[in-house]
């Protein structure tokens, strides 16, 4: 080979090494950042890149959700962005195609609780990340955090109303959905009403012999007893109120539990604690203790009841009812009618009776 041809060869190994070099560098010079949607209908995602709009989790599934009812297709989505320093534009909001956490708010508070704004960032190149945040009426930022690591940067927040904030100090939360019939909610809840979500704010101002006036998120609404029941309006309220926000108790469920309680909606399968969660306790003089296997509860829409029964393992096996009524306490299609599990002795003396004699 002559020593014009090695020349040639040898600068073109260089280039192909540097351009080897080159593109692997490209290839680690950026991250990824995952919006984080929540099966509630709360969003937290990337709005822009840079001033540049970017598609992102809500609007994936805003558009997947059309024309399906309340109940959200949830789309994951996750984009590559440059690393270094990245003008980030995040949004946090609790949006309303599933709408019984929202229609509460829209109503009576400030409508769909939401924050958003812009932030400079320094990104690692090869670095997972995921944006979050927390999201109510009283407390409203997003972040960007490392995928099961530190925040990033600093927090966007919007200030919470200072009087709402004052008029709710020493607040306790809903333990259940509540439902309400414009300011009343009584202790015999009717699926159809609409509800005060689970988790909300509530603070008692009076009580009265078997009332009690309250503060909701800061509106003011009645809670009492209509079927007397033995139990009185102090713990009628105690039932339904706790310190400890249940929020993340509900957030740990698996998916589809924890979209039948946002809803106010049941699914076969689920534990008695997950219907109370969705549906509110049964009526105390109808359902003594909750270890009871069959608990009635009342269809506002057709002034009418309609029994779920849990069989031997705990879970929901069967809600007896009209075709209407099952629809409108079950999240989606309401399965076959199916007789319930028993327990083991009465399942011998079901098979002993239907025997050949």
């Amino acid at each position: 080979m002559s020593q014009g041809m090695r020349c040639a060869v040898a600068a073109w190994m260089v280039t192909l090494i540097c351009g080897v070099g080159s593109d692997a560098a490209a290839q680690t010079a950026t991250a990824r950042i995952a919006d984080f949607p929540r099966i509630d209908g709360t969003f937290y995602v990337v709005e822009a890149i840079d001033g540049k709009e970017v598609p992102n989790a809500l609007d994936r599934s805003r558009a997947a959700s059309r024309n399906q009812g309340n109940r959200w297709s949830i789309v994951p989505f996750e984009r590559e962005v440059p690393a270094g320093k990245t003008k980030l534009a995040l949004r946090a909001i609790q949006a309303s195609v599933m709408p019984a956490a929202t229609i509460f708010r829209s109503v009576f508070m400030s409508g769909e609780p939401e924050v958003r704004g812009t932030a400079e960032f320094e990104l690692k190149p090869g670095q997972m990340y995921r944006v979050n945040g927390h999201l109510d009426d009283f407390k409203r930022e997003v972040w960007l955090e490392e995928e099961g690591g530190p925040i990033v940067g600093s927090k966007i927040s919007l200030s919470a109303d200072p009087a709402l904030v004052k008029a709710m100090e020493g607040a306790s939360f809903v333990t259940t959905n509540l439902r309400y019939n414009g300011d009343w909610i009584s202790d015999d809840p009717a699926v159809g009403l609409p509800i005060v979500p689970l988790g909300a704010r509530i603070k008692v101002v009076e009580f009265r012999k078997d009332r009690a006036i309250v503060l909701i998120d800061g509106r003011k609404m009645r809670v009492g007893i209509d079927r007397p029941s033995g139990e009185t309006i102090q713990e009628f309220v105690a039932r339904i109120t706790s310190p400890d926000d249940p929020r993340p108790r509900l957030a740990a469920l698996p998916d589809d539990p924890r979209a039948a309680v946002a809803a106010g909606r049941v699914l076969q399968g689920m534990s008695r604690e997950q219907v109370v969660m969705a549906l509110g306790r049964p009526r105390v003089d109808q359902v003594r203790s909750l270890e009871q296997t069959e608990w009635p509860y009342r269809i506002d829409s057709e002034d009418s009841e309609i029994f779920l029964i849990f069989g031997a393992s705990g879970r929901l096996e069967l809600v007896d009812g009209s075709r209407k009524a099952r629809a409108a306490i079950f999240l989606g299609a309401p399965p076959p009618i199916s007789m319930p599990t028993t327990t083991a002795a009465g399942a011998a003396a079901s098979a002993a009776a239907s025997a050949p004699q």
